[in-house]
């Protein structure tokens, strides 16, 4: 071994004299240098390697360098660049092929390898070449190629090899859909370069801009300038995912990115109409075509609406003939709503109104579009109407928790809280389980439209409710705190802890509320912490640390050592450990 160091070393004589010579480094640094290296090379020449040996190497070797363009600089001494940096960039571009070959499935060492030759040897045919290699070992990390095609397409400005990269990759990987997706966008990019490059030459702009210009970019056909080979590559990526709406309507709004791709996007939403005819989403996909061609500053921008406005109704209407769903009916009121919004008219309102109603008669009306038409007739003042729809729609999505939270604000507002209180007990009695959400919204809009005492009733029938007791108790003793001070705050405390689904925040939130106080109960405290870490001790590092450190600023080192000691015993196995680390802090801190 010790052999094959100092010959290693011995090809190293003439870079170290250099340096030496030309005053880079002094001689006191040169046998530092020497002495790092040599200890590297042993390493490398263990039994058993390790790639940290070789990065750690590479990363002093890049250092060196990093520190020699320093002095030069300093200096300004330019010279014996290829005897001294070249020497070391060939031995960090060894080491590397040495690593990459005994670690071929190493991101980090291909990769790291990559960003070196892009940033210090700026070898342009190297970096294809080591993307290459890699790419030969490692065929499943989308990711990898991805990086491969940009760089060729990027910096070596050839759309030939990039192409050739992708087909590649989806070779290896052809359910990957951001491979698909890429490889897409990638073929748009290159037309749209070409686009640019060809009208700058034709205003004689060229020379002002700075548009790369790829070698494949000359004699296009018209085709595939309008886009022909993106639409076989969106074609061959369906074959490959033919179920998956989701990844067909991604390349739609990848065309959108560009400005000259209507006829691409119309070629493929008439791909997705054929493939597709019963989701509502293709549907939807081609009213988006329609309403982003309107001009809100052109002049006859209310000729271009209404014609807009046909064409999405009369679409809209074959949609429904298609497929009359929940989901096709959210479109058609989605569309009419987006409508009512670029142009809002009493015509189409009353069209959209009647559109819900529609929707709602024949079952197709989602509880959102439900509370969206309940919110729009609310906006008239009729609360008789507005009640009358709530009526209707706590019967038909009587399970679902966002209706009848509105319903409740809403009477409470318009009506009064009582009532409100009795349409939220029928909400309980609708909904499987107690509806925690329902609970905090009504005892909130009951405070101070109750009185005290009907308020109390309302926090104790919470807290003996399954589900939601632990949270209301933490309300409860909150609402009685402000209102009525400490003092009936203990009274509650010492009631509830008593009780089942006690949480842990119950506990902190009294420990709070007492050291809030002029003058804390330290004793009080301290209870409250024991009767936390009885219930909670198991797996709250935290409960056990905050009673240490109160003891600790009594004083009382023998409690500390004590509950220390219980801690110990009493946290789960897999927290010790931790809770030992944050002690030891605990105890450096409060020794400053």
């Amino acid at each position: 071994m010790a052999e094959f160091v100092q010959q290693t070393l011995e090809e190293m004589t003439n870079e170290v004299q250099q340096l030496e010579r030309v005053g880079l480094f002094d001689l006191v640094e040169i046998k530092k240098m020497i002495g790092r290296r040599k200890k590297y090379e042993y390493k490398l020449r263990r039994r058993v390697k390790a790639k940290e040996d070789y990065l750690t190497y590479i990363k002093y070797e890049q250092n060196v360098l990093d520190l020699i363009a320093i002095r030069r600089k300093q200096d300004g001494y330019r010279h014996k660049k290829a005897e001294i940096e070249g020497a070391i960039l060939q031995r960090i571009l060894s080491l590397y092929k040495i690593a990459c070959r005994n670690w071929p499935d190493s991101q980090e060492l291909w990769l790291s390898r990559i960003n070196f030759l892009q940033t210090k040897m700026r070898n342009k045919s190297l970096v294809s070449s080591t993307f290459n290699r890699m790419l030969k070992v490692i065929t499943n990390k989308p990711n990898l190629w991805l990086m491969a095609a940009k760089y060729e397409f990027d910096t070596v400005y050839s759309m030939e090899s990039a192409r050739h990269i992708m087909q590649k990759a989806l070779s290896f990987n052809s359910r990957s859909t951001i491979l698909w997706h890429e490889f897409f966008r990638l073929e748009l990019l290159f037309i749209d370069f070409v686009r640019r490059r060809q009208k700058l030459k034709e205003a004689r702009l060229l020379s002002k801009v700075d548009i790369p210009k790829y070698a494949e970019d000359g004699g296009l056909s018209e085709k595939v300038m309008n886009g022909e080979i993106a639409i076989k590559t969106f074609n061959y990526a369906l074959k490959e995912l033919p179920d998956d709406l989701q990844f067909a309507a991604g390349f739609v709004d990848i065309a959108k990115e560009f400005s000259w791709t209507e006829e691409v996007i119309c070629r493929m939403l008439n791909t997705l109409f054929n493939k597709f005819p019963k989701k509502p989403q293709v549907w939807r996909m081609e009213v988006n075509r329609f309403i982003n061609s309107l001009d809100s500053e052109s002049a006859d921008f209310s000729t271009q609406f209404d014609q807009v406005q046909k064409k999405c109704a009369k679409l809209l209407k074959k949609m429904l003939k298609a497929v009359e769903s929940e989901e096709s009916w959210s479109v058609y009121l989605e569309v009419t709503q987006q409508l009512l919004e670029l142009n809002r008219s009493d015509e189409l309102e009353s069209r959209f109104l009647l559109l819900l109603a529609l929707a709602d008669k024949k079952g197709f009306l989602s509880v959102d579009w439900m509370l969206i038409w309940i919110q729009v007739t609310a906006r008239k003042g009729d609360v008789a109407e507005v009640l009358a729809m709530f009526k209707d729609a706590s019967k038909k999505y009587s399970s679902c928790i966002f209706m009848w939270k509105a319903y409740i604000e809403y009477v409470s507002l318009a009506v009064d809280i009582h009532k409100a209180i009795a349409i939220f007990h029928r909400a309980r009695k609708s909904i499987h389980k107690e509806p925690l959400e329902l609970w905090q919204l009504v005892t909130q809009l009951a405070t101070g439209l109750l009185s005290a005492k009907e308020l109390a009733q309302l926090y104790e029938m919470a807290v003996t409710c399954d589900g939601v007791a632990g949270e209301m108790k933490e309300q409860y003793m909150h609402w009685i705190y402000v209102t009525q001070g400490i003092r009936k705050v203990r009274t509650l405390y010492d009631r509830l802890r008593q009780t089942v689904s006690v949480t842990e925040n119950f506990y902190k939130l009294y420990i709070a509320m007492e050291n809030s106080e002029v003058v804390p109960s330290s004793d009080r405290v301290r209870v409250a912490y024991r009767h936390l870490i009885h219930d909670y001790g198991s797996h709250s590092i935290d409960a056990w640390l905050e009673i240490i450190e109160l003891e600790r600023a009594d004083g009382d080192v023998g409690k500390t050592s004590v509950l220390y000691s219980q801690a110990i015993k009493s946290l789960e196995n897999d927290l010790v450990q931790q809770f030992i680390h944050k002690y030891t802090l605990l105890c450096k801190k409060t020794r400053k």
